[in-house]
């Protein structure tokens, strides 16, 4: 609550929110609630989101190692067709519609 002064005062700026890991798994909908009461409060929330754990579960689905070297994945073309399904398809929509939802 002490902070919602400081936030009232970057009314107007854009606010870049990465939003992945844990939650994602155990409170999107604090995320989303939280992402909605900045955006009321004039802010205009930006969510960058993940997906990683999701990513490697249908990678495993098709067949494909995932890659990483130290911590990175390495997304040849095969990986990037299954990422590019998973984070446009599963998981955006899935973000969308809990936000509609509120």
């Amino acid at each position: 609550a002490e902070r919602l002064p400081a936030l009232a005062q970057l009314s107007g700026s854009v606010v870049v929110i990465k939003y992945g890991g844990a939650a994602m798994v155990e409170s999107p909908e604090r995320t989303i609630r939280d992402v909605a009461a900045l955006a009321a409060m004039g802010l205009k929330p930006v969510l960058v989101h993940g997906g990683g754990p999701e990513i490697n579960s249908w990678l495993a689905k098709v067949g494909i190692e995932p890659k990483f070297v130290r911590g990175l994945r390495v997304t040849d073309a095969d990986t990037m067709e299954v990422v590019a399904m998973v984070l446009m398809g599963k998981v955006n929509k899935g973000i969308v519609a809990t936000m509609g939802d509120r």
